[in-house]
This record gives structure tokens, C-alpha cells and sequence, in this order.
């Protein structure tokens, strides 16, 4: 960015991931949003599709559409990997 302030630049694309892992954010952004029953089965989702597992019973209101599973479990796990700098679109 601060190259652009001498030069003329037509765009600026940002490589920068969100600096911690996916998991992370999303357990801080469901906390105190789900029901006390909810918590924990959420928890046991988000471990599943961490480690690449079968997810296990999963209450309608955490369900994901089938064809989710597989890209969030191959962020998620990807997003371990590097940090939290995982690119979705890998």
C-alpha cells in the first residue's frame, strides 16, 4: 500500500488470512449465541470437521447442507495447518 501513494495502481489484493484458525472464530462467534443444550454438540461438530472425522449426530439447527461437509472439513482442517491462513478456495 504504501508503494501505491508513488505510482499509479490499478488494484491491491489482500493474501493475508484471518490469523487464526477458522475453528477459533467460529467457536468465539457462536459463544453466548447457542442454548446451553447446543454448546456442547457444536463443539462436538466443529472437532469432527477439524480432525476430518465423520461429524456426529447433528441437531438440525447445526446441520449443514451435505455438500458443505466435506468443504468446511477440508478448510477447517487446512486452517489448522497453516495457522489460520488457510484459503478457502484452495
Amino acid at each position: 500500500m504504501l508503494a501505491a501513494q508513488d505510482s499509479r495502481v490499478a488494484a491491491f489484493v489482500s493474501l493475508a488470512g484471518a490469523g487464526e484458525p477458522a475453528a477459533a472464530i467460529l467457536r468465539r462467534q457462536l459463544r453466548g449465541r447457542l442454548t446451553p443444550e447446543l454448546t456442547p454438540r457444536n463443539e462436538a461438530v466443529l472437532t469432527a470437521l477439524e480432525a476430518g472425522k465423520p461429524l456426529p449426530d447433528v441437531p438440525p439447527p447445526l446441520a449443514l447442507a451435505p455438500e458443505l461437509v466435506r468443504t468446511m472439513t477440508a478448510f477447517l482442517t487446512r486452517s489448522m495447518r497453516s495457522g489460520g491462513n488457510a484459503d478457502p478456495l484452495e
